[in-house]
């Protein structure tokens, strides 16, 4: 094995193995490498382009010129893994915040407003490219699906009003 963090690993097949030496393991791959490649767009050109042969989590932007082609295939399928924002509700007062002496995540209204001024179906379907599934809860149900736990509160970017004061508007008077 060798390994250059943030470049690559190559592993080597283990000929000593107990599998390989009961026939266990009759596969022909002798050697993988890992090579990471973070930008996006270099990422997906060597996948089209013969350079790597397989790509883990392909950018949303390129999944259709992917299937698209020929020389790729696209598997996809439902992860386990759920994106979300934890606010710190515990605090009396925000350890990094311009708001002092209190902690405007203690009030639900407030928890509540930024939860629906996100618009979860802009972000599946643009950001995406339709390749996510919003879920209401920060726990994937996927083996035990509940779909009560699945209902989202509807975005609403004037939830806000509901908790915070209006902003006064200053007018010049002539």
């Amino acid at each position: 094995m060798t390994r250059e963090p943030g470049i690559r690993t190559v592993l080597r097949r283990n000929g000593d193995w107990w599998g390989i030496k009961e026939g266990r393991a009759p596969g022909n791959v002798t050697e993988v490498t890992y090579s990471q490649v973070s930008a996006d767009a270099t990422r997906t050109a060597a996948l089209l382009s013969g350079e790597v042969d397989f790509v883990l989590d392909p950018p949303p932007q390129d999944l259709r010129r992917m299937e698209e082609g020929k020389t790729v295939k696209v598997v996809r399928g439902q992860e386990n893994r759920v994106v979300f924002f934890g606010f710190d509700q515990n605090r009396d007062e925000l350890l990094y915040s311009s708001v002092k002496g209190r902690n405007p995540f203690k009030d639900v209204r407030v928890r509540t407003a930024v939860y629906q001024a996100i618009d979860i179906e802009a972000i599946r379907t643009r950001i995406m490219r339709n390749a996510s599934l919003p879920t209401g809860g920060i726990t994937p149900s996927i083996l035990a699906s509940n779909p009560d736990a699945e209902k989202r509160l509807p975005y609403d970017p004037r939830a806000r009003s509901n908790c915070w004061p209006r902003p006064a508007i200053r007018t010049a008077s002539t």
